[in-house]
């Protein structure tokens, strides 16, 4: 499969506290420069700023009900574990919800890369149209959409799959993957136990949330379909 670098601009993706601090009380910017002043390039943690590059690796990293994310724009990075990254410096280019930061980010690879539906290993695929469907079954071959009724789904390890349009369903059968669904309306899936789910969904006053949960932890089962009530609970799509 052939990928064309549009910009060659690199993004990552990260959350912090509500003050703007992360673990350590190192504090961000909104936006704006950023550095780390002990870099060192050891692929370990520690001595640099850490992020999910181009929001793929481990969401248990990050704060999912309360923080505040950002986007930071990079030049160079050490990759961890295949969880996250670190980086010396950058610029931060988006402060706000998780749900506005994913969906910029879908926009961001969009913008940044074409891809199309891949089957390699490191083949990642995304689309924005309507009605536009994407997938992937490599490892660390991640899969997202932002259109309306354009489904998301991944089968390889590391492979994560979001979708930020409506009605737009979101599915990964990976291990050490996420389904996120960020579109009203949508629903959500793993087929391996300890895998997260992220889903969105509207309460009865009218107000758009996030709802998180862990496959064969939560009362959620692998494997079977899920969306998110008004109270926010996770019920069987029957």
């Amino acid at each position: 499969m052939k990928i064309k670098s549009l910009t060659n601009k690199l993004y990552v993706l990260r959350t912090v506290n509500q003050d703007m601090t992360s673990h350590g009380g190192f504090k961000y910017p909104e936006s704006g420069h950023v550095k780390c002043d002990d870099w060192n390039d050891a692929a370990e943690c520690g001595n640099g700023l850490h992020g999910l590059l181009w929001g793929i690796g481990a969401y248990s990293l990050l704060n999912l009900k309360d923080g505040k994310a950002l986007i930071i724009e990079i030049e160079k990075y050490v990759s961890i574990d295949k969880e996250k990254v670190k980086f010396p410096e950058g610029n931060v280019v988006f402060c706000g919800t998780l749900h506005d930061a994913l969906q910029k980010m879908a926009q961001l690879r969009v913008d940044n890369l074409e891809f199309i539906s891949t089957s390699g290993k490191y083949s990642p695929s995304s689309t924005s149209g309507w009605s536009s469907p994407s997938s992937t079954s490599g490892k660390s071959s991640p899969s997202s959409t932002s259109g309306w009724s354009s489904p998301s789904s991944t089968s390889g390890e590391y492979s994560p799959s979001s979708t930020s349009g409506g009605s737009s369903p979101s599915s990964t059968s990976g291990e050490n993957s996420i389904a996120c669904a960020l579109g009203l309306d949508s629903k959500v899936k793993a087929d391996q136990p300890l895998t997260q789910l992220v889903c969105a969904y509207e309460t009865k006053n009218g107000y758009r949330r996030v709802a998180t949960a862990i496959t064969e932890r939560d009362g959620i089962k692998a494997g079977v379909w899920y969306r998110v009530n008004a109270k926010g609970k996770f019920v069987e799509v029957k």
